[in-house]
């Protein structure tokens, strides 16, 4: 299961951040930047994660959704495809690497 990574961070240190990502974390694939963010894949989340100490947060990207407007009626639409996303084999990896509340916290 490869896990696509999104770490964030001040504008103008993306660059420093891909540098570190590249020396810290074995594996990394396909690291891209943007506008305070580097995003990168890896064969599997990885411990080395959390020992990064340029960025702000990292999260694992687990689906995109899209086609969800701003009106009452995309709500179910949402709500199903929340439903579909593979949530708890996500969970599952990051808790190989840090403990987590239960039930888990996410952001969107």
């Amino acid at each position: 299961m490869t896990a696509q990574i999104l770490a964030r961070c001040v504008h103008g240190l993306e660059w420093v951040v891909a540098e570190e990502i590249s020396r810290r974390v074995p594996a990394v694939r396909r690291l891209d930047l943007a506008r305070r963010e580097v995003t990168f894949s890896l064969p599997a989340v990885d411990r080395a994660l959390l020992d990064l100490r340029t960025v702000d947060d990292v999260f694992v990207s687990i689906g995109t959704i899209g086609g969800i407007g701003t009106t009452k009626a995309s709500l179910p639409l949402l709500g199903g495809s929340l439903a579909d996303l593979p949530v708890a084999g996500w969970v599952d990896a990051v808790r190989t690497i840090r403990p987590l509340a239960d039930p888990p916290l996410f952001d969107v």
